[in-house]
């Protein structure tokens, strides 16, 4: 799918840093109301972009009530949370936490699902088969090299992961982080769960936006997480980074992120120990991955052919885990007709 440019430049405007949306009148809104509203629910923003236009005394049904929407799935997971923290111990990922600790707000960010990094042998998958929630079923790849599992039952969808991110990239497990609590409060529900540190958020949506090959919406992500990062935050995520041999990933990320969206950080925190040649690679990927070639041409076609996705993402943070890739190789072949006869779904 590729999209109208004039449209993704006033999304990109109404989200960028310190961009107010009055340069945006309610009339000159309502013209493109339903195409923005379209592409913004497409890219995974609309419920950010209803918060901006709102906020700035723009009325619209339909951003609204795509809000409503969001509100009831957030009070819905919210309540199914909250029976998890008396199952096992485990670390909120992304979605709740993110959005509690660099939007302010939950309705802000879209709701998906619950994802959750617990250890091995925890109590979860247990509780699932009690509670009759079905499993999505795994590509024979996914069982070689799988970093999650999801359940899913009336609505709610689980994502429990082992690893944080896809094992091409990382094999970082519950026992590698660093933790802390935050209380999640919503209408009558508080929560009180255990979630990652600032500088290990930046590390995993990082590694999020390279296994999903770069999409608008954890670029987003990534601006109000830098936004919220303290220099030592990103000192400790730059050490992290080196030892974990995800460094390419979480620079790629943050520039990329800075170029198209703006933002608090100083690039000089994240490079004043790095090569000149790592300096100059990064910053020219940052501004193609940036780029409305990438974004409205590039990106839509990446996902019409089997897992190149992942080989260009892969190839982006020059990695090439070649012990991992001989793994799978035996079922490629077979894995690889499936993908390409849909019976696998690939989220971009």
């Amino acid at each position: 799918m590729e999209y109208d440019l004039n449209l993704v430049h006033t999304l990109i405007k109404i989200l960028r840093e310190n961009e107010e949306v009055s340069f945006l009148t309610q009339r000159e809104f309502d013209a493109i109301q339903v195409p923005l509203f379209d592409i913004s629910r497409q890219l995974g923003v609309a419920c950010e972009v209803a918060f901006r236009t709102r906020k700035s005394g723009i009325k619209s049904e339909l951003f609204d009530f795509e809000l409503k929407v969001n509100e009831g799935k957030i009070l819905k997971n919210l309540k199914f949370l909250r029976r998890l923290i008396d199952v096992d111990d485990f670390i909120l990922l992304k979605g709740f936490s993110i959005a509690q600790k660099y939007y302010g707000d939950l309705r802000r960010r879209h709701t998906g699902d619950i994802d959750i990094l617990v250890k091995d042998g925890s109590e979860f998958k247990k509780f699932f088969n009690r509670e009759n929630f079905s499993k999505v079923r795994p590509s024979e790849i996914k069982k070689i090299l799988g970093h999650a599992e999801t359940f899913f039952k009336e609505g709610i969808s689980v994502g429990l992961h082992t690893f944080i991110c896809d094992r091409f990239f990382s094999d970082i497990r519950f026992e590698d982080v660093e933790t802390e609590e935050i209380e999640i409060e919503f209408k009558n529900l508080q929560l009180k769960v255990k979630t990652l540190k600032k500088y290990w958020d930046l590390i995993q949506v990082s590694l999020h936006l390279f296994q999903h090959a770069f999409p608008i919406r954890i670029l987003l992500d990534i601006r109000n997480i830098i936004n919220k990062l303290e220099k030592e935050h990103l000192e400790s995520a730059r050490f992290l980074s080196k030892k974990f041999s995800v460094e390419n990933e979480l620079l790629i990320s943050v520039i990329s992120s800075k170029k198209l969206f703006g933002g608090k950080v100083d690039l000089r925190d994240l490079f004043y120990s790095t090569s000149l040649s790592k300096f100059f690679y990064c910053s020219i990927v940052s501004d193609f991955l940036s780029s409305d070639i990438y974004l409205l041409r590039v990106r839509p076609r990446i996902f019409a052919f089997p897992y190149l996705d992942k080989i260009f993402s892969l190839a982006i943070a020059l990695k090439f885990p070649w012990r991992k890739i001989s793994s799978i190789l035996p079922v490629f072949p077979r894995e690889f007709i499936r993908r390409l006869r849909k019976e696998y779904a690939t989220t971009d």
